[in-house]
């Protein structure tokens, strides 16, 4: 499922913009945690299989896209001066949503920042007891139905609604006829998540219906002081977590930020060139990692997930799921096992901690635990695997998403998150 989740500097390179601190209105993003494990302990594999599906289908709809925009330079934009307030909700793990208003008057709703996916869709009707609520269209007087049907299949269930125009605002900055989904019909597996929404914060050529994304009309009205926005997603149950937009919030960080080209300006992609295990290499070679706030695990190509479990202690293949392949392993809880990546440009390990690595609990005993890495082969539109990089590893990195970088190609940039 929205394999849920989301999401600054001391120093930071050249190619980079600088940090903003003082000026810098930033949105604080939380929410509650995907529900992995039942009433007693038991790790919940039909809500395991949703996400995974769900990010699994994600990806492979934008391999259809890749050919047509890999490459594409991302068009200039004027640099504004406008910053954005960032509102807190509350405290998360997995699941990381922020307030968004929408229409006139206003109605704020929680939504996830999923870097992992480009369309805005939300809720328009209760489903179940709909305990955060909904968007109420006809309530306002923005709000333009444009009569044109969108539906999303999944191996799961699918989601159905109506493309639509209204006033989007986050953190006070606000869009007019702003495209988004009005779902009117979910199927897999979203009705008890603590959201009513999603926005997208990957690339237009992403968007089903190919239409300016809420980055995208930020950047063409001048509203950010820069085309770029850092994520920080703090450990376990505490508060902090927080989408910058506009700016780098430099309290985030420590150490300097480390840049990564992106390979195909659809999803926020770089190019992985090493997996590890501590400091032992289990798999080398350039294999595109998309990072994304939406998946509340790391997904990777099954024989590099052999691989990773093969080398930490006592692992073993718990639970595999027939309709997507996934396989997830389990292993001693208190293991210390640390799982990391190089990317191209680099020669820095990036590890997430050795907690991050734990995802729920698992059926087969107290003492053992599922892995957040989890192994589904998911290809490109030429066939080459795809890493999709989830909340387990961003919450050890604070994480800059630059729309234009020094030479107008996009960048991610990494630093170690305090």
């Amino acid at each position: 499922m929205l394999a849920i989740a989301l999401l600054p500097l001391l120093l930071v390179p050249s190619a980079l913009a600088s940090p903003v601190t003082s000026e810098t209105r930033a949105i604080t993003l939380s929410g509650s945690p995907v529900k992995e494990l039942f009433a007693d302990g038991h790790f919940n594999e039909e809500i395991a299989k949703r996400e995974c599906s769900y990010t699994q289908e994600k990806y492979l709809r934008r391999a259809e896209h890749e050919k047509a925009v890999s490459g594409r330079k991302h068009r200039k934009a004027k640099r504004g001066v406008a910053t954005v307030d960032l509102l807190n909700y509350g405290a998360v793990d997995q699941a990381y949503v922020g307030g968004l208003s929408i229409g006139t008057p206003a109605q704020t709703l929680p939504v996830v920042f999923d870097t992992g996916s480009a369309d805005l869709w939300l809720a328009t009707q209760c489903f179940d007891s709909c305990p955060v609520g909904y968007f109420h269209a006809n309530e306002s007087t923005t709000y333009v139905d444009w009569k044109r049907s969108s539906t999303s299949t999944y191996p799961t269930g699918s989601i159905h609604g109506k493309i639509g125009t209204d006033t989007v605002t986050v953190g006070g900055i606000s869009v007019a006829k702003q495209f988004f989904t009005a779902v009117s019909s979910i199927d897999i597996g979203f009705k008890d998540a603590p959201f009513a929404g999603v926005m997208g914060l990957a690339f237009q050529a992403m968007a089903s219906y190919n239409k300016p994304t809420f980055l995208d009309n930020l950047m063409s009205a001048n509203k950010l002081t820069q085309n770029i926005f850092g994520v920080y997603l703090n450990q376990g149950l505490q508060l902090g977590s927080s989408l910058t937009l506009g700016a780098i919030d430099a309290t985030k960080y420590t150490g300097a930020l480390t840049e990564f080209a992106v390979e195909t300006q659809t999803y926020w992609d770089i190019r992985a060139s090493g997996y590890y295990v501590g400091d032992k290499v289990v798999y080398r070679g350039g294999i595109r990692a998309a990072m994304d706030t939406g998946a509340s695990a790391t997904y990777l190509p099954i024989n590099i997930t052999n691989a990773i479990y093969a080398a930490i202690p006592d692992s073993q293949l718990g639970y595999f799921d027939p309709a997507s392949g996934a396989q997830y392993y389990n292993f001693p809880c208190a293991s210390t096992a640390s799982v990391g990546f190089t990317f191209r440009g680099s020669t820095k390990k990036f590890h997430q901690t050795a907690a991050a690595l734990i995802s729920a609990a698992s059926p087969v005993g107290v003492n053992r635990c599922v892995g957040s890495v989890v192994g589904v082969d998911i290809n490109d539109s030429t066939g080459m695997p795809i890493s999709v990089i989830g909340v387990p590893f961003l919450k050890s990195w604070y994480s800059v998403y630059n729309l234009e970088g020094a030479s107008g190609t996009p960048t991610v940039s990494l630093a170690a998150a305090v």
